[in-house]
């Protein structure tokens, strides 16, 4: 999970923990490459606002479908009721106001 959520200090431990001790970072590499917590805070802030915006575009595109969907049933809704009132009106001319 580290490697996942945080890609950037799952690097640096994998580096650290090499068998060899030649293959490992010495403290002035660490130093000179390690970011500060602030920088760490920024980028994982970055992450988030990329996801955000991603949503956010998803949940407008959702809306729009929404939109269209209600014209459609507002629409469809109006067919039914102007069928409805003109089969009334058939049904009056062919039984006529006697059959009331």
């Amino acid at each position: 999970w580290l490697s996942k959520e945080h890609p950037y200090v799952a690097e640096i431990i994998l580096k650290c923990t090499k068998e060899k001790p030649s293959e490992r970072p010495t403290a002035a590499d660490l130093c000179s490459k390690v970011l500060t917590e602030q920088d760490i805070l920024r980028l994982q802030l970055e992450e988030k606002d990329k996801l955000l915006k991603k949503q956010r575009s998803e949940i407008d595109e959702k809306d729009k479908i929404i939109e269209e969907l209600k014209s459609q049933v507002k629409r469809m809704s109006t067919e039914r009721d102007g069928s409805a009132k003109v089969e009334m009106k058939d049904n009056n001319k062919v039984c006529g106001p006697e059959w009331r």
